[in-house]
């Protein structure tokens, strides 16, 4: 397998299409919390302490794209950085010590020992790093002890996309489903109260542009000591664009929010097919 998060991604399709969750979940306003429990308000009400913790400032997402490769990532020594998923394999981490990680729920054909063994892989890196966690992993979490030393925010998914339950994307409240782990990033971003939000690594190239070969891959090669397993690549890209396509319309809905709440998105990734976002020239970002 050439992606630790490719699993999970296609794993989550099924209830992220709108012929799924998005004709099961339809909540009012004043009920989108009603169906859950008291415990789990508390939890999820928690993450109130990051709210508008980081205001007008700015920040990188740094996501695990090829391209960031690209990028001396030293630079961010001291901005305020989210990363993502495998991103604490990259030799810059300890140095950057971003300041949050998300890490996107677990879905098949990942187990809970698949999710154990990652977890323990990752943990050694986390110690000045909040983690980002889907409240379904709570339970793996803390059977396992893991994290103990990290300060953990539980974000409770399952709304949909089109519901008017949750629009301010309220991390203290239901989300809908992220279709990438750097959705889930963006609305954290969005939630701290950043002004200034920079793509990187976002590549999302699930296929060569000249041929339409399946070609997912990430700044790290061949056996990295993260990943879990083998999948080949789709049978045809029919699935790929299906996926892509949601993609795109997350990406969109939140940016129409960022354009509400003044907040501006930039691409800053060094490749890639993401063209939502003004595409940014990384270094000049350090100028000077």
């Amino acid at each position: 397998m050439k992606s630790q998060l490719r699993p999970i991604i296609k794993g989550a399709i099924k209830w992220l299409l709108p012929q799924g969750i998005h004709d099961l979940v339809r909540y009012k306003h004043d009920l989108r919390l009603r169906v859950l429990s008291p415990e789990t308000k508390s939890i999820i009400a928690r993450n109130a302490e990051i709210k508008d913790a980081h205001k007008g400032k700015r920040c990188f997402i740094l996501a695990t794209g090829p391209s960031i490769q690209k990028h001396d990532l030293s630079l961010l020594e001291n901005d305020i950085c989210i990363s993502v998923a495998n991103f604490f394999v990259h030799t810059d981490f300890p140095k950057i010590n971003p300041l949050y990680h998300c890490i996107a729920p677990l879905h098949p054909p990942f187990t809970n020992e698949d999710g154990l063994r990652w977890f323990l892989q990752m943990e050694p890196y986390m110690d000045r790093t909040s983690l980002i966690l889907g409240y379904s992993d709570k339970r793996l979490i803390e059977m396992n002890r893991l994290f103990s030393r990290q300060k953990i925010y539980y974000l409770y998914f399952g709304d949909s996309w089109g519901s008017d339950t949750n629009q301010s994307f309220d991390l203290r409240f239901r989300l809908p489903g992220c279709q990438s782990v750097s959705i889930m990033a963006l609305m954290v971003a969005l939630y701290i109260g950043c002004s200034e939000i920079y793509l990187l690594g976002t590549d999302h190239t699930t296929f060569k542009l000249d041929t339409g070969e399946y070609d997912y891959r990430h700044f790290y090669d061949g056996e990295a000591k993260n990943e879990l397993g083998e999948e080949g690549g789709p049978s045809d890209l029919e699935n790929d664009f299906r996926c892509s396509a949601e993609l795109w319309r997350q990406y969109k809905v939140l940016r129409a929010y960022a354009r509400i709440k003044d907040i501006a998105i930039f691409n800053a990734t060094g490749g890639g097919i993401l063209d939502l976002f003004p595409r940014v020239d990384y270094k000049s970002l350090f100028a000077k």
